[in-house]
Parts: structure tokens; C-alpha cells; sequence
């Protein structure tokens, strides 16, 4: 016997006709067109969003990488640049050195001349320095520093990598002189690390003011002939024995950069 089940009823027959026939009166209408149109529509808004929000993020990587390029090479300019400025100062530094040393050579005296610097000036002692020369390059107590041709000071102590220099404007200085045009003697002191007074001239000596003041050799530690400077303002009385005047020097003693030590050929 069939199984009746299997039977399409009338019903079912029905329905499905009409549903043939309204998918057919759709089609001819175009109605699925609309929806296919609306769904394309929608799918490519958001292709195109998707396709910009991308677009947006990869601009956004290609700029921070861009931007870490950027800095990268602005680092790497920065360390040549300040690379090339030190150079150009060691190499300034260099020059100048051998310009004063060729200056320096002009000095006629039989000395040998050793280049320092000052690294320091001893503001609890008054009219001294530390010079960055020492023992190790055969400085001694008594050397002499000079500039150019005028004379400085002496070394006071010595140790491995710096020297104490006792200026001529310290109040503990004292240096036979002579003047170059009258021969007048006398001793040149410090006076408050500011100046130079020229001392201990006879009453009857004559002084010229601006007559040049040299270190007459009478003391062993100060050659015969360095600059010590010109005669400035004089002052005399008559009830006493000697008379001073003031020494005024193109040095300027509170502003040594470099100076030169110097020492007798052996």
C-alpha cells in the first residue's frame, strides 16, 4: 500500500503556483533588480569605507615611519655637525698655539721656551696661578714665565702636572730693574695683585715718565732684559731718601690665558 504522505494535496499544489507565478510577475517587474540594486549599493559603500579607513591607516604608517627616517637622519646630521665643530676647534686651538709659539721663537734670548696655560687662578693667595706644566717637563722653582718679551713671574712650587706662579703684581714679588734710556736702578714690587710700583730709586737718580723699565740681571732668576713696563706717575719727597713711581704694564695679569716658561740652554 502508498504511503499517503507522499502526496502533494491540493493546498500545496495551489501555493506553489501562486508562488511560481508571483516570483515570475517580480522578475518581469524588475523588483529583484531594486533589491540587487540596493544591496550592490550598500555592499559598495562600505568597500569604498573599508578601502578609505585602509587607505588612511597606511598613509598614517607611511608618515610615523617617514617621520622616524626623518628624525634618524636629523640625529645623524646633528652628530656630524657637532663632530666637524669640534674639530674645528681642536684645529683653531692647534693654530693659535702655533701662532704664539712662532711669535714667541722671536724672542732672541738664549732661553728654551715651554708653552703653558693657566688652568687657575688662586683667588686665597693674591697674585698667583696654576699653570698646567709640571716636574714631568723639567720645570723648576725660579724658572721664569714670560709673554712675548715681558716678564711674568717665577715658579714658587712644582708638581707632577702643574706649577704655582707668583705673579709680578703679587705683594711677595720683588725684581731688580733698569731703566733703558737713563740707567736708573731700582726694585719693581707688587702692590695688591693689581699693579707694579717701582721702588727704592735715590732721590737724585733720575726717572723719566714712560721711560721703559727692563730686568737689569742683578737677581739670577730674572734674566737681563725682559719687559716689565714703562714708567708711569712719580712721586717724590723731599725728606726722604728714595722715591717711587707707579708702573704701568700692557700685561694684563688678571687675564693670562698662556704664557711660556723659560729656561737656560744647557
Amino acid at each position: 500500500m502508498k504511503n499517503k504522505g507522499n502526496l502533494l494535496n491540493p493546498a500545496h499544489i495551489v501555493a506553489g503556483t501562486i508562488a511560481s507565478f508571483l516570483l515570475i510577475l517580480f522578475s518581469l517587474a524588475g523588483t529583484f533588480n531594486g533589491i540587487r540594486i540596493v544591496i550592490t549599493s550598500v555592499t559598495q559603500g562600505l568597500l569604498a569605507d573599508s578601502t578609505s579607513f585602509f587607505q588612511g591607516i597606511d598613509k598614517e604608517i607611511n608618515f610615523f615611519s617617514s617621520l622616524a627616517e626623518v628624525r634618524t637622519e636629523n640625529d645623524l646630521l646633528r652628530e656630524q655637525s657637532l663632530k666637524i665643530e669640534s674639530d674645528n676647534a681642536k684645529l683653531l686651538i692647534e693654530v693659535n698655539e702655533l701662532r704664539a709659539i712662532t711669535k714667541q721663537l722671536q724672542f732672541d734670548l738664549a732661553f728654551d721656551i715651554i708653552p703653558a696655560r693657566v688652568i687657575m687662578y688662586d683667588r686665597t693667595k693674591v697674585g698667583e696661578l696654576v699653570i698646567n706644566k709640571g716636574s714631568e717637563s723639567d720645570l723648576k722653582i725660579g724658572d721664569i714665565a714670560i709673554i712675548d718679551n715681558f716678564a711674568l713671574g717665577e715658579i714658587i712650587e712644582t708638581e707632577v702636572g702643574n706649577s704655582r706662579i707668583r705673579l709680578l703684581t703679587s705683594p711677595e714679588s720683588v725684581v731688580p730693574v733698569i731703566g733703558i734710556n737713563s740707567s736708573t736702578k731700582g726694585l719693581v714690587k707688587g702692590e695688591l695683585g693689581i699693579g707694579m710700583l717701582l721702588t727704592e730709586v735715590l732721590i737724585e737718580n733720575e726717572l723719566q715718565q714712560g721711560e721703559l723699565l727692563i730686568t737689569s740681571g742683578l737677581n739670577n732668576k730674572y734674566p737681563y732684559g725682559l719687559n716689565i713696563g714703562r714708567i708711569g706717575s712719580i712721586t717724590s719727597v723731599e725728606s726722604e731718601l728714595t722715591k717711587t713711581a707707579r708702573v704701568e704694564s700692557l700685561v694684563e695679569f688678571n687675564n693670562l690665558e698662556k704664557l711660556f716658561i723659560i729656561k737656560q740652554r744647557q
